[in-house]
């Protein structure tokens, strides 16, 4: 399966396939598909995770699926789990974490130090995928772009709930950053935060350039919308804020992502024919008719279960045991 994510962080499943397993084939397929029918366009990112089948299908596509026409990542979530699996420690793998969230090479090296002095094996094992494959602070193409609205535009408002959500918040903490120095020709700034910086942050001296759409924190350039430092630089100088925010943020935009209609299919008696392979079921796979289907999914701490909720008795709705066993359960019948 196949989703996206839109400016206002909904997710958005845009398209599946039903194969025979996570083959090199399968994958071949279906990423051939999604290119071609689904998502043509230039530049278009795709995160995943590192499974041997998803690398070879995308070296075997070929040329639509490499820079500068597609970009292959991997997902962190899947890096850390991995690495947890690995080194079985929870405070490395919230460090890992960090390092691929980290927006500079200051905070990359920061937190890369840190895991090193944990365990040395442990950057050596980071150390055997790209960094531009997970690593935020060294995508230096730009090409992850944080990709409900309700009647906000008739209110006027033009960007999404969670952007100004975040700006307000940036805003508040905007208060307490002053600009030192600010260069009128080249549109740039140096800020300073009288606060202490917040948890995750580095340096507390920032260098900010208008016109290149760069902060030394890394949010602006990395996130595409204003972190707190230029919130604070537009404010000295009484500048909307507004220009410097990225497209896909606006509300036009996420509307645009459900603006085209699904048209209803033609009768099959209208349809073209088709002389291609034909597929069969394998009936020795049939799943059996009675009991419960077991599931082959291959579980990690990423799955949650629905809810959160513990497996409870059909009859009493107590926890630790089911219906079958149960102290309430009826016994046999005594009567004649």
């Amino acid at each position: 399966m196949a989703i996206a994510q839109d400016g206002n962080k909904n997710i958005l499943p845009i398209a599946f396939a039903i194969v025979e397993g996570e083959t090199l084939d399968a994958w071949r397929f279906f990423l051939e598909h999604l290119r071609a029918d689904v998502t043509p366009q230039e530049g278009i990112c795709f995160i995943s995770d590192r499974h041997q089948s998803i690398k070879g299908a995308f070296r075997a596509i070929g040329r639509q699926m490499n820079p500068p026409h597609a970009y292959h990542v991997y997902c962190i979530r899947h890096i850390s789990a991995n690495f947890m699996r690995r080194f079985k420690n929870k405070e490395m793998q919230r460090i890992v974490v960090n390092i691929g969230y980290s927006k500079t090479s200051h905070d990359f090296n920061y937190w890369y130090d840190v895991l090193r002095d944990f365990d040395i094996e442990a950057t050596r094992w980071l150390d055997n995928i790209p960094r531009e494959k997970w690593a935020q602070s060294f995508d230096i193409e730009d090409r992850r772009k944080g990709v409900h609205a309700h009647a906000q535009i008739a209110s006027g408002q033009i960007f999404s709930e969670v952007l100004m959500k975040t700006i307000q918040e940036n805003q508040q903490t905007a208060c307490s950053i002053y600009v030192r120095q600010f260069d009128r020709e080249e549109n740039s700034f140096m800020v300073d935060e009288m606060a202490p910086p917040q948890c995750g942050s580095i340096a507390s001296s920032y260098r900010i350039d208008l016109r290149k759409r760069w902060c030394d924190c890394g949010e602006f350039q990395t996130l595409h919308f204003l972190c707190r430092h230029v919130l604070a630089a537009c404010a000295y100088i009484h500048l909307h804020w507004q220009a410097y925010v990225d497209n896909v943020y606006r509300l036009q935009t996420i509307f645009n992502v459900y603006h085209k209609e699904f048209q209803p299919m033609s009768n099959e008696r209208y349809w073209n024919p088709y002389n291609g392979p034909r597929l069969y079921p394998d009936l020795t796979m049939r799943r059996p008719a009675s009991g419960r289907p077991k599931s082959s999914r291959i579980r990690n701490e990423m799955d949650i279960r629905e809810g959160g909720q513990p497996k409870r008795c059909g009859l009493c709705r107590n926890e630790g045991h089911n219906r079958r066993n149960c102290s309430n359960a009826a016994g046999p019948s005594s009567m004649p």
